[in-house]
């Protein structure tokens, strides 16, 4: 595989090789999207949602959160998904009080990985996508323009990790570079 350009980041076969933490908290949120795609039922979309924000980091946001609104509105909007447009999805998800286009976007991204990426302060520091519905509209469609391009075989959300690893290795080499 030759090497592949995302904007003007660089990525190449290791980037997207071994994109799956099976062991680590993405196993964790894979067990829980699967157990609620498996029952639909309010319990498993609020396990989901806590295993979203702890592989997110996200625990001071979650705690936020009321818990009762937060509960019923997440199983609400998680079961329309697959019915609703990437646009509805995103805004529907960042009109739940408490969170953003980042953790909206992490919950989409983590329940259907086929559709959808993260859009974070990683991507959007480095590649100037505006963290709001029309920002992470133009991610989606730069990311599936460039799976196309290079006729990928990936979901939407490996390409969007692959991308964020190569962010972070680029950040670390720069951080190198400015103590020699």
């Amino acid at each position: 595989m030759k090497n592949l350009t995302f904007l003007d980041l660089r990525l190449d076969k290791k980037h997207l090789a071994n994109i799956v933490d099976a062991g680590g908290l993405r196993g964790k949120v894979e067990v829980a999207r699967l157990a609620y795609l498996k029952s639909n039922k309010k319990k498993d979309a609020i396990a989901f949602s806590q295993a979203v924000f702890a592989w997110g980091r996200g625990e001071r946001v979650y705690g936020k959160l009321s818990k009762e609104k937060w509960h019923t509105h997440v199983h609400q909007w998680l079961q329309k998904v697959p019915k609703l447009s990437e646009r509805e999805a995103i805004e529907q998800g960042i009109e739940l009080s408490g969170i953003g286009v980042s953790f909206a976007s992490k919950h989409l991204r983590l329940l259907y990985p086929d559709r959808f990426a993260t859009l974070d302060s990683v991507i959007d520091d480095r590649l100037g996508y505006s963290r709001n519905p029309a920002g992470y509209l133009r991610f989606l469609s730069d990311l599936k323009a460039f799976k196309d391009k290079y006729r990928l075989q990936y979901d939407i959300g490996d390409l969007e990790e692959a991308i964020f690893k190569a962010i972070k290795e680029e950040r670390n080499l720069m951080k190198i570079a400015s103590r020699i």
